[in-house]
């Protein structure tokens, strides 16, 4: 990654932990002076089981990933959503909170999950693709061609299809599990609840955009986080957004394998 690059990345990391904080204090002044702002309605997330302990939690976690991207080598463990994704659930069993329930996992009817599902993923993918393309376009006039993330040119590279299972294992179902767990599932709750939807929303995008280091990716991702948001308060369900985020990195494999 070119020194450009890498500038880039933090800037933007900057910019989002300056907006959740900005966001988080706004909406504290919003709940002590209510009749300053017309009421936003709550949506279909629910917040009610995120109080300020999950507040200074989400926080402390936003944090670290921020760290993460300022210093990637040593810390880069620390972001793996599978390790968070464990450590939140250990602290909610610990205080006997129904996961299923707080996360979004409720069972659904299973034909309208299907088409709600069919609904976001066209239109996710849509989008977002069309964004990259642009987005590749402008950078590359920036700063030239930027470099693929680490993930794909590990699948271009290896020609061993056990190492190639294992990587569409991990990124169509660990990754989009883990991920919506702790950024859709927790971190926009927990944020949501102390400040404004939107205000959550565009923080935990900037967040999700930025832990990945890839400049290629970053403004793709970061409206695919706001779409995946939206499509939660949409259903209620977090299975529409783990759903749609598996059929994504599915759909970006085809075509990088076949290209």
């Amino acid at each position: 990654m070119s020194l450009a690059e890498e500038q880039l990345l933090v800037d933007c990391a900057n910019l989002t932990i300056i907006f959740m904080g900005v966001g988080l204090l706004a909406g504290m002044i919003l709940r002590r002076y209510p009749d300053l702002v017309p009421a936003t309605p709550v949506g279909r997330v629910p917040v009610t089981e995120f109080a300020l302990p999950e507040l200074t939690i989400a926080v402390g976690m936003m944090f670290l990933l921020y760290f993460v991207v300022r210093h990637p080598g040593p810390l880069r463990p620390l972001s793996n959503s599978v390790f968070l994704g464990l450590g939140l659930a250990s602290y909610f069993v610990s205080r006997r909170c129904d996961l299923v329930e707080l996360f979004g996992l409720q069972p659904a009817d299973t034909r309208r999950l299907g088409r709600q599902t069919a609904v976001a993923m066209v239109g996710i993918t849509v989008v977002t693709m069309a964004i990259h393309q642009g987005w590749m376009l402008w950078l590359t006039n920036l700063v030239g061609k930027p470099e693929l993330q680490d993930k794909v040119k590990e699948l271009l590279e290896t020609k061993d299809w056990v190492a190639r299972i294992g990587f569409f294992l991990s990124a169509c179902v660990l990754a989009p599990v883990s991920e919506e767990v702790v950024f859709r599932g927790f971190l926009y709750p927990a944020l949501k609840r102390y400040s404004q939807p939107w205000i959550a929303a565009t923080a935990v995008a900037g967040i999700f955009a930025v832990i990945h280091l890839s400049l290629s990716a970053l403004l793709p991702l970061f409206v695919m986080a706001l779409l995946l948001t939206l499509a939660y308060e949409w259903t209620g369900s977090l299975w529409v957004p783990i759903l749609v985020h598996a059929g994504f990195n599915l759909t970006n494999i085809v075509i990088t394998l076949c290209s």
